[in-house]
């Protein structure tokens, strides 16, 4: 017998389970991924080399698309960062050339720059970090910060040189003044950034390399700062040519030559008014910089927040979710009302739309349409995805597409897990939550993981009456699957192409009683209805279940679409207290909400440690523990500043702004180091209080000044945004520590001074009462002596 005699053989096309189109044209997609340790970039190269050379092979009417490349993302990143580092390193070099007014001074300086680097290039080989966004901006915030041991320690042996000293001698007692003030500042700077290998999540896993690189910058600025600058100053610089003029009269015309300059005339009167009008100027310094902390506090508790910010990326997906069940035509209509929509934006390159299952997100059915949207990487990308919204809101469809709230460095969405007892309960009180979250200003794309329940069948084996018959479970769940989706058999090779043998019944099942007559053969040849042994059930079931440690759990996301996401984690959970849940039922937050409440805990203790580790470097530089205190005063007025430019920019405060805090603390601390230490160097030489007070502020001014400045005119670029898709990182570590250096570097150079004096006053005022107690115990003491003496002297007669 033959096959055609009992069934008709017919060469079919498959029916399509999906549909894939490229700007509107059939299309076939697919995903390349690169293995965890690959390198994006280079796979990006080298699937675009591929595409070159076997474009060719495909003919005139195919063409290629790259529909989401992360590749010329991050090397536009990289490529802005690194102008913003040359941009900030020629800009330092300006500043230093302006208040030095001498060419050589400047290059002695600038040397300092390429050699930190280079330290720090060479440490990142050694722990295995690349060269990427974070890595670079730390380099980049580096520029302007590793110049500031250099300028210390040239400032004053420049100033040992006017006095007409020999290069040999100038080098040494310039380097030996200010080389414990140096590398203790230096040490605090970097010893900022051990707390962060504490920190856990992706905070620690993303800013690891970048605090890691910044502390190899630092420490190489430190080591050239005490030894190679000394060299080039030894080479370069040259001693005031004084004869045989006296010392001290080289002394007094070069003291007479700086009280003369700009900055000395401006800050003398100053420096004078808090070492002559004492206790007036302790009050009204320290009446200001109460009002200054308080409105710090103020700045501190207002702030807006945003974890992780938005990196611009230029690629979105949107998923529109159908009505279970619906068919492949339904769904294919649904796109493409979308697809007319976005084929009217121009600044759109590319859209990519997939019905029935998205490579790019792993599968799918026809309930669900994917799209993946690539757009000019010039145009603004936080308004393309308002435009989105905006546009998908206005559809004429019940199924409104969303932004997929995952994806891209900006973090994950706004998470609420509903978690119940059962399906039912699970369903009523996810709907609750999703009905409050969009009621709220700020959270979009609210979607939630219940999905509708659909009609089924279900077809229940009676294992006893198959086993009557001859049949197992088995054997009757293959009959049924082979009448609705045939039975593949093998292969068979016709015009050199394999193909797929099925063999399909020739009348599929339409309803439920087709389905129970349904015939199936025993092993005895007899031919039984499906009724006979299982009963045909029709069931509403959900497409799918999720359990959470055992706990029937789903979860309502939303995009977080304002700039301040703790306002908006704060609405959300304030409406989940108010919300009555079903029985049973419970709703927590999470997401990039809990990561934020987390991440600023555990980055608020790094910021304690950090203060603490300075505190102690601090002790051990000045063997007290009162000037140490004096100097992190300073700390809370460089957030002023931080806060007040983040909010004047419009900058939430988030976790590259805290980083930039921890940064900042070794910073500010920098300078008041270097105050302090010559301070007590006049103190120690015999010079009255308010005398090496004078001394020490006005020899200081100019080389805090310019760190300041430098620093300042380095990170500028950054904190502009030329630092392009790695701004979103960057810019607010930037802005900090600009901020933070304004405020802390003019109330360092007023504040420290007051606080000492006080300090001191109060110490010798100590010190005085307690050598006045002692010279009356002493005088007492002789009195008694004497009149004790005199007693046995006038008693010797009578005996």
């Amino acid at each position: 017998m033959q096959i055609s005699e009992i069934a008709d053989v017919e060469l079919v096309t498959e029916d399509a389970s999906s549909i894939a189109r490229l700007d509107g044209n059939p299309s076939v997609a697919l995903m390349i991924m690169a293995t965890p340790d690959g390198n994006t970039v280079e796979v990006s190269d080298g699937v675009q080399d591929v595409l070159e050379e076997q474009s060719d092979l495909l003919g005139d009417d195919v063409e290629l698309a790259v529909v989401f490349d992360q590749a010329p993302f991050i090397n536009d990143s990289i490529t802005d960062m690194f102008e913003a580092g040359g941009y900030g390193l020629v800009a330092s070099v300006i500043v230093i050339l302006v208040f030095m007014l001498s060419i050589r001074s400047t290059l002695v300086v600038a040397v300092s720059i390429p050699v930190s680097v280079l330290a720090a290039f060479v440490g990142m080989q050694a722990f295995g970090f690349t060269l990427n966004m974070l890595t670079l901006a730390a380099i980049t915030i580096a520029i302007g910060r590793v110049v500031d041991d250099s300028i210390v320690v040239l400032e004053n042996i420049r100033r040992h040189m006017g006095y007409g000293k020999e290069r040999m001698a100038a080098v040494k007692d310039g380097v030996r003044e200010v080389a414990t003030a140096v590398a203790s500042s230096s040490f605090a700077t970097i010893a900022v950034f051990l707390p962060l290998a504490f920190v856990g999540g992706m905070v620690g896993e993303i800013f690891m390399p970048f605090a890691v690189t910044s502390s190899l910058a630092l420490a190489g600025s430190l080591l050239v700062a005490l030894t190679i600058t000394p060299v080039l100053c030894y080479w370069f610089l040259r001693p005031a040519e004084v004869g045989d003029v006296p010392r001290e009269e080289i002394e007094r015309r070069a003291h007479e030559r700086e009280m003369r300059t700009p900055l000395q005339r401006a800050y003398l009167p100053v420096i004078r008014w808090i070492t002559t009008k004492r206790k007036a100027a302790t009050a009204v310094t320290l009446a200001a910089s109460v009002a200054i902390f308080a409105g710090t506090i103020a700045l501190a508790t207002t702030s807006e927040t945003d974890w992780l910010g938005q990196a611009e990326e230029n690629s979105y997906t949107a998923i529109q979710e159908l009505e279970p069940g619906t068919s492949l035509e339904a769904a294919d209509a649904e796109a493409v009302k979308v697809e007319e929509a976005l084929a009217g934006m121009a600044w759109i390159d590319t859209y990519q739309v997939n019905v029935g299952g998205n490579p790019m997100m792993g599968g799918g059915s026809a309930d669900q349409i994917d799209y993946t949207i690539t757009a000019d990487p010039d145009t603004d990308q936080l308004r393309n995805r308002e435009v989105l919204r905006d546009t998908f809101a206005d559809l004429d469809t019940e199924h409104e597409p969303r932004l997929d709230s995952t994806g891209g460095m900006g973090g994950s969405g706004i998470e609420v897990r509903v978690t119940a007892e059962d399906q039912a309960t699970l369903a009523e009180a996810a709907g609750l939550v999703e009905e409050e979250l969009r009621d709220i200003d700020g959270a979009d794309d609210v979607t939630s993981g219940v999905s509708e329940s659909q009609p089924s069948l279900e077809v229940h084996v009676d294992g006893e009456e198959a086993v009557d018959q001859g049949l197992s479970e088995a054997a009757v769940g293959q009959t049924v699957t082979a009448a609705f989706n045939g039975q593949n058999v093998g292969t068979a090779t016709i015009d050199d192409i394999r193909r797929d043998v099925v063999v399909l019944v020739q009348d599929t099942p339409q309803t439920v009683a087709e389905l129970e007559e349904l015939p199936i053969a025993t092993p005895t040849g007899q031919m039984i209805e499906l009724v006979d042994v299982a009963e045909v059930v029709e069931v509403q079931q959900p497409p799918e279940l999720t359990r959470i440690d055992g706990v029937t759990s789903t979860t309502v996301s939303a995009n977080p679409s304002a700039s301040d996401l703790g306002a908006v984690s704060t609405e959300i959970t304030e409406a989940l207290d108010g919300l009555s849940l079903p029985s049973g039922a419970t709703a927590d937050l999470g997401g990039v909400s809990q990561e934020q409440t987390d991440g600023f805990a555990q980055l608020g203790l790094a910021l304690l440690a950090a203060i603490v580790i300075c505190y102690l470097i601090m002790v051990a530089t000045f063997k007290s523990l009162m000037q140490p205190l004096m100097l992190l005063v300073s700390v809370p007025f460089a957030a002023t500043g931080s806060l007040g430019l983040l909010w004047l920019t419009g900058t939430p405060v988030g976790a590259a702004a805290l980083i930039g805090m921890l940064m900042l603390i070794g910073i500010v601390i920098t300078n008041a180091i270097v105050l302090m230490d010559l301070i007590n160097q006049n103190r120690n030489k015999g010079m009255e209080l308010g005398e090496a007070i004078v001394e020490g502020a006005r020899h200081r001014l100019r080389p805090i000044l310019m760190t300041a400045v430098g620093t300042i005119a380095a990170l500028i670029p950054m904190a502009t945004g030329l630092a392009g898709g790695g701004a979103f990182v960057s810019a607010p570590v930037a802005l900090v520590v600009i901020g933070g250096l304004i405020t802390s570097t003019l109330l360092t150079l007023i504040l420290v001074p007051v606080l000492y004096q006080l300090v001191e006053v109060r110490r010798m005022k100590r010190e005085a009462r307690a050598q006045a107690r002692y010279e009356r115990r002493r005088d007492k003491a002789r009195v008694k002596a004497g009149t004790g003496a005199t007693g046995e002297a006038g008693e010797t007669p009578q005996e």
